[in-house]
């Protein structure tokens, strides 16, 4: 044991199940711990002495050898090798402190290894057989060129309102609102109404907030100093918000606010754009990604949840649509088509928009199929309210929120214009046998034979049919057989 310079992750070889996850962590943990299956684990690593183990124990789980000595199965293992990442240290303290947590998890993991093919059918349902982790370097920018979009739209149609709302001869004018809120709020008035109005109240400010952020956002359209754009563009739409009163006193205009400021969390760092060639930016932090969808999540959740809880009958009774078409802010043409329905129609439509607001928020943090699924069924309700009614940039913002929940294998895959070029083919002796399909290079191999990950480099094996095309441990396993490369 003392020659391992890092924890080893043993897994059946036998089981296609088994070597996907195996494959999906060895990404995760980025070259911390090494995965074999248990053929190749006593030619590969004799220094661990497989021996001391029953072959038996490896088929049942997997088994997780640790330079110190220990040796840990099941639920522990999966927890001790993935603890290398804060969420996986959060499991494994959990696992060893929090009552109930240690059985549980060892039934659940126990539950899953007795019935591996049904286990392997619902994977394939809720995250695919692919062994790819999602990125999200093309959602990012997709994200941001939406918000972009939208900050456009609102900068752009207050510029041209901004002097006749809070202009020095307008009908809420800033200069003449100033006096009495620092009268009122006294020293604290800069931490109650954050504006950089506390500092001139002159038109020139006005208009300059507005078309510099019209300008910002062209700029994020084009990539140029994105997290430097959406941080000016908050501190701007903040400054006007916060004196707008009642004309900007509306929810998407906080909603632009909140996109804004995690915009600046999820952008890159940088001045130019990036070229095609170039490097690519880090990718995005997990906790701004899981902050961007919890916004969707409360929007959405909190949109249907207000209408049963506001005290409305002909919302619980289905009947509200029946003339929610003439009372909406701003209704046009086609909303006289749709309040002309009828009665059972509108029933309809109501119940397909709590199912939508009501139960699809909470698949934003499921596995990634019931991920896109949420993304597609919220995109299609704002599809269907911006066509019936007019509720300014609001619904193209909940639109682009949904955006995010894709990843880029999502993308690359039903957007054309978005796919990467394709990897060159593989060159050299070792081929791969028909049925593995690698989808770029992303691993590569030490001289012990164990193929170690590119953390930079997306790399995908891909099953088709009943056949596996998998590499593992230096060899691929295609069928029953086993190819040394």
């Amino acid at each position: 044991m003392a020659g391992l310079s890092r924890p080893l992750l043993v897994y059946d070889g036998d089981c296609g199940f088994c070597m996907r996850w195996a494959q999906r962590w060895r990404r995760t943990t980025a070259g911390r711990v090494d995965y074999v299956s248990n053929h190749r684990v006593a030619e590969r690593f004799p220094e661990a002495d497989p021996g001391r183990v029953p072959a038996a124990d490896f088929q049942a789980s997997v088994v997780l050898f640790e330079p110190g000595g220990r040796i840990s199965r099941g639920a522990e293992a999966v927890f001790r090798s993935l603890a290398s990442r804060w969420w996986g240290a959060l499991l494994l303290g959990a696992y060893r402190a929090l009552p109930g947590f240690r059985p549980l998890t060892e039934w659940g993991y126990g539950v899953v290894a007795r019935h591996r093919q049904a286990a392997s059918r619902l994977e394939a349902l809720l995250v695919g057989r692919d062994v790819v982790l999602s990125t999200f370097d093309r959602t990012r920018r997709l994200f941001l060129g939406g918000l972009a979009v939208v900050a456009l739209i609102a900068f752009v149609s207050l510029g041209v309102q901004v002097q006749g709302l809070f202009g020095s001869g307008g009908i809420l004018p800033v200069a003449d609102w100033f006096p009495r809120a620092t009268e009122q709020l006294g020293a604290g008035g800069v931490l109650a109404v954050p504006t950089l109005f506390w500092l001139d109240t002159s038109d020139a400010l006005l208009g300059g907030l507005c078309w510099g952020g019209a300008l910002l956002a062209v700029l994020l359209l084009l990539d140029l100093a994105p997290a430097l754009c959406s941080g000016l563009m908050a501190l701007s739409y903040l400054s006007l918000l916060s004196i707008g009163g009642r004309f900007l006193n509306f929810q998407w205009d906080a909603l632009l606010i909140e996109m804004l400021v995690l915009g600046l969390w999820l952008a890159p760092w940088r001045w130019r754009r990036a070229r095609r060639d170039a490097a690519r930016d880090p990718p995005p932090p997990a906790l701004a990604r899981w902050l961007v969808w919890f916004l969707l999540f409360r929007l959405v959740l909190e949109s249907g949840v207000v209408k049963l809880t506001a005290g409305d009958s002909a919302w619980h009774d289905l009947t509200a649509l029946s003339y929610h078409y003439w009372t909406q802010p701003l209704p046009h043409a086609l909303s006289v088509f749709t309040a002309g329905l009828p009665m059972w129609m509108h029933k309809l439509s109501a119940a397909g928009m709590f199912a939508v607001e009501l139960a699809l928020p909470f698949l934003v943090f499921a596995p990634r199929r019931l991920r896109h699924l949420a993304a597609l069924g919220i995109l299609g309700l704002q599809l269907v309210i911006g066509a019936t009614g007019n509720y300014g940039f609001f619904n193209l913002a909940t639109a682009v929120l949904c955006l995010a929940l894709l990843d880029d294998q999502w993308l690359e895959r039903w957007v054309p214009w978005l796919r990467r070029r394709a990897p060159a083919p593989p060159t050299g002796p070792a081929a791969l046998p028909e049925g593995a399909t690698p989808g770029g290079a992303g691993a590569s191999a030490r001289p012990d034979g164990v193929l170690t990950p590119q953390p930079d480099r997306p790399y995908r094996l891909g099953f088709r049919g009943p056949q596996l095309g998998r590499l593992h441990g230096g060899g691929c396993l295609h069928g029953d057989q086993r190819h040394d490369l």
